[in-house]
């Protein structure tokens, strides 16, 4: 089935068909600049999204409208892919996190992801979320992530220095950060959160799109998230100067919305710590070694400035 095929089963007829993006597991198309279609490999991933951006919009959160087809079906299956069509939020994502006054930008981030995370909890606390993955970060470090950090450590490509310290934090992170982990106050997370998954109009925030990697962890790892977002854009340029400041002010827009525990903010920066192992072993196990030394080093970075 083609793509028009699918759109003439939600009734559109003339189109204007952009690929925004594509992977393995799925493609997402803009079209006429009015909707999104994403196709997905797996009903998992299309059912999730669908069921957590119904309740968020209950619950007033402003996220991207699923579209029924012609049918009344909520997706089209067909030849083992699922698609599912969207509203699009008018206006644009954050391609710059550091222009203009980005201190009060961060601080308007964070307090948007802390109202995200108030009406995941209710959704958590209201709903059966069999179907919404738990995962637990720390198995993962100690898992697959372990032995893919070792193949990439004994490679050579990074500097005796720089191996010293990252297993170092490695130890910490696997071992002694666990304990405060597993005490982390945890939810529905939305898991992918930077700043190409939130939509502004000038400067005011319209909406989050696509919860397909959303699961159940701890909530401090979305605010975390989209702090070490922001690094990677600048990371080895001049604005990484504002990184700490950055940082700080997500932080605490989100706290000034959900009130952070002692535990989550002893966590903020094994958290950063944590996400940027994982995606060191993500990016060497797909064979980008370069850019899973760039997350070592900024690993190391983090360590360095955050207090």
């Amino acid at each position: 089935m083609s793509i028009e095929k699918v759109l003439e089963l939600y009734g559109i007829g003339k189109k204007k068909i952009e690929k925004h993006s594509e992977s393995e597991e799925r493609a997402v198309w803009t079209i006429n600049d009015m909707y999104i279609l994403k196709e997905s490999k797996t009903k998992n991933a299309i059912d999730k999204n669908i069921k957590i951006t119904n309740m968020l919009i209950q619950h007033k959160i402003p996220v991207q409208n699923n579209l029924k087809s012609l049918a009344g079906q909520d997706y089209i299956e067909y030849n083992s892919k699922y698609y599912a069509l969207y509203e699009k939020i008018k206006g644009h994502t954050i391609t710059d996190y550091f222009y203009g006054d980005y201190e009060k930008q961060a601080y308007y981030i964070g307090q948007c992801i802390g109202r995200l995370h108030v009406g995941l909890k209710d959704i958590y606390d209201e709903t059966d979320n069999d179907e919404i993955d738990d995962s637990n970060m720390i198995n993962e470090v100690n898992g697959w992530a372990h032995s893919e950090i070792q193949d990439f450590l004994a490679q050579g490509t990074v500097s005796d220095c720089e191996t010293a310290e990252f297993s170092k934090l490695l130890r910490y992170i696997s071992s002694d950060f666990a304990e405060l982990y597993n005490m982390l106050p945890r939810q529905i997370i939305h898991r992918d959160m930077h700043g190409e998954n939130m939509i502004f109009e000038e400067s005011n925030f319209k909406g989050f799109i696509d919860f397909d990697l959303s699961q159940i962890n701890a909530r401090i790892y979305d605010p975390c998230y989209m702090c070490t977002a922001a690094l990677s854009t600048v990371f080895d340029k001049e604005e990484i100067t504002k990184w700490p400041l950055f940082a700080y002010q997500i932080v605490k827009g989100y706290d000034d919305i959900i009130q952070l525990t002692d535990i989550e903010k002893q966590s903020i920066k094994p958290m950063m710590i944590l996400n940027e192992i994982i995606m060191t072993a993500f990016f060497y196990k797909y064979g980008y070694q370069e850019i899973a030394h760039t997350n070592l080093k900024m690993a190391l970075y983090i360590n360095k400035v955050i207090k």
